[in-house]
């Protein structure tokens, strides 16, 4: 286990895999082996003997117990290269680096707290106290607030660890699309399911060879015209020209 290091108002603890935990004096369990005690109280009720309802009655208890005892030992703030994480006693919330805003206090009459607030205005209080003299230190000038040390944490973390300044967390799995080919458009749900492109038949030898030498196309011979027929239609066409120059009088009169 990594060393405990002090710095201003907050105990800092570094994992192996690079992960800063931060917490205040008072704000965890700092025995690890006490949250054991109630699973061993529980395995002793079980050796017992007393009957499967009243050991049951016995163990559930001292199992919540055990499962109380053992979030005050990870209580406090948890940075690592994806975001902030906020672990209390019934729950833990995280914030990913992009929509980390920064940390603020909130006073009291007698103390205070911290609240981690979000790009998007959402305020996140932190689990634990802060007295009023970690929340407004009195001292030589130059002394920090626990809020003001929690941002310079927040600087240096980020400053030292370059995978916190990625924009997001990658949520997605797989393997990323080629460099060049956008990813395919999301199926709509709502919509009918496209049906799979059949192939067309496949054309036999001798089909493929007429369509390669399509045969000649033919043109109907045009009969000749009768004489009694162009003289009907060389009459039809003077008529024709004499109406248009008797039409083109009377417009001009």
């Amino acid at each position: 286990m990594t060393e405990t290091e002090h710095r201003g108002a907050f105990r800092v603890r570094p994992d192996k895999g690079g992960a800063l935990q931060v917490w205040a004096p008072g704000w965890r369990l700092e025995a690890p082996v006490v949250a054991l005690l109630p699973l061993v109280l529980a395995l002793g009720v079980t050796l017992t003997g007393i009957g499967p309802v009243a050991s049951t009655a016995l163990c559930v208890p001292l199992i919540g117990c055990a499962f109380v005892l053992l979030r005050l030992t990870r209580m406090g703030i948890l940075f690592d290269a994806w975001g902030i994480e906020l672990t209390g006693v019934v729950r833990s919330r995280r914030v990913p680096w992009d929509q980390v805003g920064g940390f603020m206090g909130h006073r009291t009459a007698h103390d205070g707290w911290a609240v981690l607030v979000t790009s998007e205005g959402q305020r996140i209080r932190v689990p634990g106290q802060l007295s009023g003299e970690e929340m407004n230190p009195i001292g030589d000038e130059g002394d920090l607030s626990a809020v003001d040390q929690l941002n310079r944490m927040i600087d240096t973390f980020r400053r030292q660890v370059p995978s916190a300044r990625l924009p997001e967390r990658p949520r997605t799995r797989g393997r990323a699309p080629r460099p060049g080919r956008s990813a395919p458009p999301a199926a709509d749900a709502a919509g009918p399911r496209r049906k799979a492109a059949s192939r067309p038949p496949r054309l036999s030898r001798a089909e493929r060879k007429a369509a390669l030498n399509p045969p000649p196309i033919r043109i109907p011979e045009v009969e000749p015209m009768s004489p009694g027929a162009r003289r009907l239609a060389e009459m039809e066409r003077r008529e024709a020209e004499e109406a248009a120059a008797v039409a083109e009088r009377n417009a001009e009169r």
